[in-house]
């Protein structure tokens, strides 16, 4: 998976000839909406740094941002810097544990466990 790639858009406010006008003067409609960037996690790696320099080039525009991460990492703290960062909480591989998943799926209870705690977790995403 790779975060190199960063979908955005920016609406600019039509200028006095009808056609888009300059990045700078955008600058007031930016600060009435929050961005979204989304990447994979804050390791210290190109992708990653380059949305580091994005966010700081936003930030100094005056742009709110949130940012979205599938895991943590050396560059999380320089992220946090720049505004609010959430982590995508990960499904966890096990019920219990690799030989207690298979006492209770002998037991007829795996699904049950499993069930309860896919729910607990997405009430918690929900929140």
């Amino acid at each position: 998976m790779n975060s190199g790639v960063i979908y955005y858009c920016l609406l600019l406010p039509p200028n006095e000839f009808g056609g888009n006008s300059s990045l700078p003067t955008a600058n007031c409609y930016c600060q009435l909406m929050t961005i979204l960037l989304i990447g994979h996690d804050a390791n210290r790696a190109g992708a990653q740094l380059v949305l580091l320099q994005l966010m700081r080039l936003l930030g100094e525009q005056g742009v709110k941002m949130h940012l979205l991460l599938g895991e943590g990492g050396p560059l999380l703290v320089d992220y946090q810097a720049l505004g609010p960062v959430t982590i995508w909480p990960t499904e966890p591989t096990h019920v219990a544990g690799p030989l207690a998943d298979k006492v209770l799926g002998k037991l007829g209870m795996w699904e049950s466990r499993n069930r309860k705690q896919r729910e607990t977790r997405q009430a918690g995403i929900r929140q």
